[in-house]
């Protein structure tokens, strides 16, 4: 394998995902901005539940206007964590999780899910929102002569675009409404 091909190969996978995203899922992305931005400027919480190869410190981290707060939800705690009102937005991998999905509804909550779907989970009743990440099923992005296994998952760089796409959306709703946005900066 010459140097620099599987590189490269991974990197126009990411740029034409990045180009289909474009193209293709910013209604999704708008649309799940307006309702966390409502929520937000009703006294509501936005919330993030993250599954997947996306780096944890992006959440929270330098640059980020934390407009969302990390929480981990089960079918078990999602009643007991969310309001009437709230927002969850699911960057994960693949497969809804249905029945989660189910108890935020239950509270009362809306929800945006990010992840490739698998059989019927685009017309399960409690999704609100769908914004497809363009990742294959399986999660490569490479594939390697006489190699068995497909390699170079482009689900994390690909979750952190649209969770950047996402923040970014909500923060220019909550200031065209005047509420106020701490973006965390470093410590110098």
């Amino acid at each position: 394998i010459p140097r620099g091909k599987l590189g490269k190969e991974y990197l126009d996978y990411i740029a034409q995902s990045i180009a289909q995203i474009k193209a293709t899922e910013i209604p999704a992305v708008k649309q799940a901005a307006a309702v966390a931005a409502e929520a937000i400027e009703k006294g509501k919480h936005a919330y993030l539940v993250i599954m997947g190869h996306m780096p944890p410190r992006i959440v929270g981290g330098y640059g980020d206007p934390s407009v969302f707060s990390p929480i981990s939800l089960s079918p078990q705690n999602a009643e007991e964590m969310l309001q009437q009102g709230d927002f969850v937005a699911f960057i994960e991998y693949c497969g809804i999780p249905r029945n989660t999905l189910s108890a935020v509804k239950k509270a009362g909550a809306n929800n945006a899910w990010v992840g490739v779907p698998v059989d019927d989970d685009l017309r399960y009743p409690d999704l609100d929102i769908f914004i497809y990440p363009y990742w294959k099923f399986g999660d490569f992005s490479v594939e390697v002569p006489g190699y068995d296994v497909k390699i170079l998952p482009p689900s994390g760089v690909l979750q952190s675009i649209v969770y950047w796409l996402l923040s970014g959306e909500v923060t220019a709703l909550l200031i065209e409404k005047g509420i106020e946005i701490e973006v965390n900066q470093r410590p110098w």
